[in-house]
């Protein structure tokens, strides 16, 4: 690769990284869509993007964890396989699902429980494809099931 086509993919790598939190999986990705396929490149660009704070795999977890859990509404099962297919290390991952607060994760368990909940009787069909729905979604199957019951007794649905 020419000195200069090296740059310019640089500057559009740095460009790219300054928009949002981006991980080396992303970057490695994108610099392939704009026909960067040599390895030694891509290699120096991402290590040139870490020495230099444009990628930040800790930063870039918490940012992920915060989104999926806000937007998304996903469960920590969930978010933790997305951020492991992008190749982040559990050293990163784990710290950023730590800072999830457990009474707002409650909160946003019981909502999507709420929504998916019918006005009808609960039957035991019912409550199966809820569980698999929240499992689905993320969430773990014990929490799910205990906040079920919870709002059953406490007459939420």
């Amino acid at each position: 690769m020419l000195e200069n086509d090296f740059h310019h993919a640089l500057a559009k790598a740095v460009n790219y990284c300054t928009r949002a939190e981006k991980c080396a999986y992303d970057v490695k990705n994108k610099l392939y869509e704009w026909g960067i396929v040599d390895e030694k490149t891509i290699r120096d660009i991402i290590e040139y993007l870490i020495a230099n704070g444009y990628i930040d795999h800790s930063r870039y977890a918490q940012a992920f964890v915060h989104d999926a859990i806000l937007l998304k509404k996903y469960g920590k099962i969930k978010i933790r396989y997305l951020l492991q297919q992008k190749r982040i290390e559990t050293e990163f991952i784990e710290p950023a699902l730590e800072t999830i607060d457990s009474e707002n994760y409650e909160t946003l368990m019981r909502e999507e429980i709420r929504k998916r909940l019918k006005k009808n009787t609960l039957d035991e069909n019912t409550k199966q494809k809820l569980i698999r729905a929240m499992s689905g979604r993320g969430f773990e199957t014990e929490l799910v099931i205990k906040l079920l019951r919870e709002m059953i007794k406490n007459g939420e649905q």
